[in-house]
């Protein structure tokens, strides 16, 4: 499967892209999600057993947001606009570092589910073999 020595493995790198209001309203609605699904009292038991916003668990994006919250330094309301935002850039920077790559296949997701994208990509790679070098 080698292609050359600068080139380890033959891989195609799929990238899915959607619209960006509609990628920063799934974020936002992901947001909210978390936060009714349990974040904080995640967040307070991680604490709780000595973790810090450094390393591990809590390094995770959106953790220090609630940690602050916690411990009295913003409101709800100001904490959950603040992971929404900083989400949102971390994409950004998703996308900028993803469009860099040559060889990436972007596939536009924009208001297709689940199910419809799978039968795109399943078309798409019908017949591509995983190694060029069977």
């Amino acid at each position: 499967c080698l292609q050359s020595s600068e080139e380890r493995y033959n891989c195609l790198m799929l990238c899915l892209d959607r619209d960006r209001s509609e990628l920063y309203e799934r974020i936002n609605l992901r947001t909210e999600k978390m936060l009714a699904a349990g974040w904080i009292a995640e967040t307070q038991y991680l604490l709780a057993k000595g973790y810090n916003t450094h390393k591990g668990p809590l390094s995770a994006l959106g953790y220090a947001e609630i940690v602050h919250y916690l411990y009295g330094r913003a409101t709800l309301a100001e904490t959950v606009e603040i992971i929404k935002r900083n989400t949102r850039r971390f994409a950004k920077r998703q996308l900028t570092w993803f469009r860099r790559e040559e060889s990436a296949v972007w596939l536009d997701h924009t208001g297709k589910s689940t199910t419809e994208m799978s039968g795109q990509i399943s078309a798409m790679l019908e017949g591509r073999s995983i190694c060029n070098g069977e």
